[in-house]
């Protein structure tokens, strides 16, 4: 029989889990902006990091973050680059942004749509985020380049 104790005990863990796993910031605008705040200004070359499997996971949905670690992996035991041989924030390997703008529009409580549109080493480039709303935040559900998707990049094996 559970205690008042083990109950509140429980309770606390339970908040206490709930806490750390929710976002900072829970809109759409700010989760895009911290992603693209790694290219521009002091940590212009640094770059979002996707080193590691909690990484992509942090900022993909798990179908989409589960097709970059397949990659990944098939690449390791080939020996070979993967696919996805870029910044998929960029669609680029190499990058110095500028007049970085970013617009979000909401598609409903747990969608949205974040067009980024910034001057990548001279050139203008534009890439479009679909984000969705999961319990543990927003996640990036697709990116869009100018004749392509990541989801296409990483299929085309």
């Amino acid at each position: 029989m559970a205690t008042r104790r083990s109950v509140a005990v429980g309770l606390a863990a339970s908040a206490l889990f709930l806490a750390a796993a929710a976002p900072e910031d829970s809109s759409a605008r700010s989760f895009v902006e911290n992603i693209y705040a790694f290219y521009t200004g002091d940590l212009s070359s640094e770059g979002m990091s996707l080193d590691t499997k909690a990484q992509v996971y942090r900022l993909f949905d798990p179908p989409l973050a589960t097709l970059i670690m397949v990659d990944r992996q098939e690449a390791a035991k080939h020996d070979e680059p993967p696919v996805l041989d870029g910044d998929p924030f960029l669609d680029a390997q190499d990058w110095l942004v500028t007049d970085l703008t970013i617009e979000v529009n909401a598609n409903g409580p747990n969608a949205a749509t974040a067009d980024v549109r910034f001057i990548n080493l001279g050139r203008p480039a534009r890439v479009r985020l679909a984000l969705v709303r999961l319990p543990f935040g927003w996640r990036v559900h697709e990116i869009t380049y100018d004749s392509t998707t990541l989801t296409e990049i990483l299929n085309a094996k």
